[in-house]
């Protein structure tokens, strides 16, 4: 089967854009913290270890954080260079 997408250039797409930050271009990720960080405030548990999968800014890790709910926050990034201030 042939795949959808091209993996290669949406890595590439990707680091070039991290190469080349424009102000605001995370709006979606910030906006899609903000909801988490709504949603996280109505649940009473706590987890041990939580996951931020492909965000490529702090955004989700910073919230999951600062909410005290998670012990353990395990980030994945398609690149190590995500993994950096974001």
């Amino acid at each position: 089967m042939q795949p959808i997408v091209d993996t290669s250039l949406w890595l590439a797409h990707k680091r070039r854009a991290l190469a080349n930050p424009a102000a605001g271009a995370d709006f979606l990720m910030r906006r899609a913290a903000e909801e988490l960080a709504d949603r996280l405030g109505a649940v009473e548990r706590k987890f041990d270890r939580a996951a931020v999968l492909f965000c490529q800014t702090p955004a989700a890790v910073d919230v999951l954080a600062t909410s005290g709910k998670v012990a353990d926050i395990v980030r994945v990034e398609a690149d190590a260079a995500f993994l950096g201030d974001g």
